[in-house]
């Protein structure tokens, strides 16, 4: 079955903003209450969550929501590049694969 590259490029960025998404309303559901390896396993998955440290003591501030938005944001870009990165590498190992 062949996938085209922006077919898969737009599912990889959509999966990276759900992530980040369902993340970040768990951490706004259960507080800052996360056990070491729930927070351990958002950091793999959503690593520009890192950026959510810029919003501690200004929460619910119109700068804190938009840090939200860039961190989200940028987890979708992160999912679109790696997996652009994978695409293309699966690609040209598939045609020296064929050349032999």
């Amino acid at each position: 079955m062949k996938h085209s590259f922006w077919r898969w490029a737009t599912l990889s960025a959509v999966t990276g903003l759900s992530v980040a998404a369902a993340f970040f309303a768990a951490l706004k559901l259960l507080g800052a209450a996360y056990p070491y390896p729930v927070f351990r396993l958002m950091l793999f998955l959503w690593p520009s969550s890192v950026f959510l440290m810029a919003t501690d003591g200004s929460e619910r501030t119109l700068g804190s929501y938009f840090i939200v938005l860039v961190a989200i944001l940028a987890n979708g870009l992160t999912y679109f590049i790696v997996s652009s990165v994978l695409w293309a590498g699966s690609h040209v190992s598939r045609r020296w694969i064929r050349s032999e």
